[in-house]
């Protein structure tokens, strides 16, 4: 549970993330990648 706190503290000080809002930083980084012509695929399970 330490390792968590300790994760948690180190990308809210380092990147600005937090659990409330890291959909919201997901989608910012998504929308950089492809500015930058970077392809994104969705990760699909083979059933």
């Amino acid at each position: 549970m330490e390792k968590i706190e300790k994760l948690k503290e180190y990308m809210e000080k380092e990147f600005g993330v937090t659990p409330e809002n890291i959909d919201q930083k997901l989608e910012e980084m998504k929308r950089i990648f492809l500015k930058r012509g970077f392809v994104i695929s969705e990760n699909k399970r083979v059933q």
